[in-house]
Formats: structure tokens, sequence, C-alpha cells
């Protein structure tokens, strides 16, 4: 492979993996459903090889629940932080898959701590009577959540989308929007450092009972997002830092602070698994 036929891979690919009935399903969604479908194949397995028993089809319900309150919480919070203007003059583009004009867009923009809020308050709230429960949920899903969103940020590169900064490096890349230039392939640094990196460290903790695991991988999380938004193609926002970095540093201090109290309100030797 030629330096110039890698540099122009993302020119390449064509942003719709296919269409369903005449409706183009990009690979930004496409990354969304595997990547679900990873931390779940990865529970199930899991759960079969420690022989965690739950009530028939709870834990599951219980899994979806919190990936609703993910993809809610991803949208408002990219409606919120984002595109407020748009939606505020438009508000059923929140859930709407088609444009102003009418044309099938599909639902495009979503917020990644905006779905951390998410899922963060609807879980304290629904397990507020039984954290140990959520614990025992924390201990299954979280060390296998990197995978998920590896393919999440490797939709973002297959459709072109949130590419970084001008680059005069050879590793740089083409991006259909402005193909004069080469830019960082942020999407995979971070499908690497946000997906692969949490999931290689926490990963090999996953029996370890009492480790507090949710503080852990937003802590490891938003330390590798806010090291990658010196690469994105984002403006300052607050002094110095940008949106990205902003949320990155308040949500790291976050979890770093919550540490010691998830680990005595979560976890205990008697584990809330039926």
């Amino acid at each position: 492979m030629s330096l110039a036929y890698y540099q122009e891979i993302p020119l390449r690919i064509n942003p719709t993996a296919f269409e369903i009935g005449g409706f183009p399903v990009s690979w930004y969604a496409l990354g969304y459903v595997v990547g679900f479908l990873t931390v779940g194949v990865l529970v199930r397995v899991r759960m079969r090889e420690e022989k965690i028993l739950t009530k028939r089809g709870e834990f599951w319900e219980e899994l979806l629940f919190l990936a609703l309150a993910a993809l809610l919480g991803g949208r408002m919070g990219y409606a919120l932080f984002y595109a407020l203007p748009d939606f505020w003059r438009e508000p059923g583009q929140l859930i709407s898959p088609f444009d102003e004009s009418g044309a099938y867009v599909g639902i495009r923009g979503m917020s990644y701590f905006g779905a951390l809020s998410g899922v963060i308050l609807v879980a304290f709230w629904r397990f507020r009577y039984d954290l140990p429960r959520l614990g025992l949920l924390a201990r299954l899903v979280v060390p296998g959540l990197g995978a998920g969103y590896f393919w999440g940020r490797l939709g973002n590169f297959l459709g072109g989308e949130l590419y970084g900064k001008v680059t005069f490096q050879k590793w740089g890349m083409r991006f259909a929007d402005n193909p004069a230039f080469l830019r960082h392939p942020s999407q995979l640094y971070e499908a690497f450092t946000e997906g692969i990196l949490p999931l290689v460290i926490l990963w090999p903790l996953r029996k370890i009972s009492k480790f507090p695991f949710i503080s852990a991988y937003v802590a490891l999380y938003c330390a590798a997002r806010f090291f990658c938004e010196f690469f994105r193609a984002e403006k300052a926002w607050f002094l110095f830092l940008t949106q990205g970095q902003f949320f990155s540093l308040a949500f790291c201090l976050l979890a770093l602070a919550a540490f010691p109290l998830e680990r005595k309100k979560c976890y205990n030797p008697k584990e809330s698994g039926r």
C-alpha cells in the first residue's frame, strides 16, 4: 500500500453502510448497534462463565433500560451543548429522522457526556434502594464498555465524521469535507485510547468484587478524551479548554472523588445477585 493510498482511505469509503427499503444506514448508526451487541455478548459470556444468576429476563431489562437512558441522554446532551438554537426552533428534530424539508437524514448527533450523565442519573435512581445490585451490574458491564465504544468511534471514521486538525505528519488522512489537507484521524486515536485502553485496563480486573468500576471507567475515559481533544478540530470553549476538555476535567474530578463512596456503597461481600 502506497502512502498516498493510505492517506486517501477515508475518501474511498461510502459514509452509508447499506440501505434498507430505500433508507440509508450510516456507519455511525451501525457502530452503535455493533457496540451494544458486543457489550451484550461479553456480558452474556461472563454470566455463564462466572455462574451469575438473575431472575429470568430481569438483568437484560435493566441493561436495556440503561441503554435507552444512554441514547436519550446522548441526544439531549447534543441538543443542549451543540445545537440548542436549532432544537429550540424545531424541538421535533430531537427525535425525528427527517430534516426541516422532510428529507430523510436519520437521527444524527450524540453527546458522550450527555449519555454518561443520563446513565449515571438513571442508574442511581433505579437502584437507589439496592446499590449492591448496581455494583454487580457495573462489575459485569463496565469492563467491556470499551469494546462497544471502539465500534462507535470506528463508525465515525468510516463515516468521515469528527476528523482532527490539519497536520503535516505522514499518518494524516484526507477527508471528503476538505480533501486538500491532511488531518489527524482523531476518530482512530479515540477508538483506541478511549475504547481499547479502558478495556485492556479494566478487563483483567473484572472479577474483583469490590473494585469501583464506574468511577474507574469514567476517570480513564475522561483522561483519554482530554488528551485526544488536542488533535480534534475543536475550538477553545472556556479559557484554553475545548468543550470536551472542560467536561472531561469536570467528570474526571467527580469520578476520582466518587472512588471511595462507590466502593463503600455499591460493593460488599454479600452482593445482590440472584
